[in-house]
């Protein structure tokens, strides 16, 4: 449906960034124009070689967060629509392991004061973390291992001797050969 006040858009570039730019406007009602000096699979773009993992990382800048989550909610959803009846997948969703140390990454402590012995607190969950399709876990070390002999999900032997613990959480990765082919289309 197109708005009666639609303003049309150039979009220069046909790579996956201007792509889906291109499709995130007409979706909201605008003409667009798109102009590339090449195809969006040609060698010479670095797009049909790209894969997007989307992962927001050490970010506390609101307008991010919203954009990332909204980011997010479309991936989740061509995923879905791909599940219900395609065969093409533009979408697949992975286990990420983030490792990290206790004692060198926390620097609250909380003391007992019936023994006195300190412990750290636990990490805080970062905000996009709480989006509860991400089924985000902050778990041990062994407990990742017990996890992982269970799931299946790959954890190297040298996260498990370097590290004490790590957030785990289901990550959607962004096929953008595949997407590309299906704008062309």
């Amino acid at each position: 449906m197109m708005a009666s006040n639609a303003s049309t858009v150039l979009v220069v570039g046909s790579g996956i960034i201007g792509l889906q730019t291109a499709t995130s406007l007409l979706r909201r009602g605008h003409k667009v124009t798109l102009r590339s000096s090449n195809s969006p699979l040609s060698p010479s773009s670095t797009s049909p070689g790209a894969g997007g993992l989307w992962m927001p990382f050490h970010c506390d800048d609101q307008r991010l967060l919203k954009w990332s989550s909204h980011q997010l909610n479309e991936y989740l959803e061509t995923y879905n629509l791909i599940e219900i009846g395609s065969s093409k997948s533009y979408v697949e969703i992975v286990t990420a392991v983030l490792p990290f140390n206790v004692s060198s990454d926390v620097t609250q402590m909380q003391v007992d004061s019936d023994t006195g012995t300190y412990t750290p607190l636990p990490q805080e969950r970062p905000q996009w973390a709480l989006h509860p399709h991400l089924n985000f876990q902050s778990l041990s070390m062994p407990q990742l291992k017990w996890q992982s002999s269970v799931t299946g999900v790959h954890v190297p032997d040298s996260f498990l001797d370097t590290y004490s613990d790590a957030h785990t959480f289901e990550a959607p990765i962004v096929n953008c050969p595949e997407i590309l082919r299906s704008h062309q289309r």
